[in-house]
């Protein structure tokens, strides 16, 4: 968590530097992790274990 938090940090700080690029690449990540998080849903073999891992990056990219 403390790499996660210092990377959050330096987000953070970037944006700061050209706003509107960083809040393009924003949506295009959280787009992008909810679109495969949608299809993990949808599918019938996904494994509980990658459901985690996109619901924790989601939350990553709410956290701040």
């Amino acid at each position: 968590m403390g790499m996660v938090n210092q990377q959050l940090e330096q987000v953070s700080v970037i944006a700061r530097c050209d706003y509107q690029k960083t809040c393009a690449m924003l949506v295009q990540v959280f787009d992008q992790t909810a679109a495969l998080y949608q299809d993990l849903v949808n599918s019938s073999n996904t494994m509980p274990v990658d459901l985690d891992i996109q619901e924790s990056m989601l939350l990553i990219l709410f956290h701040k």
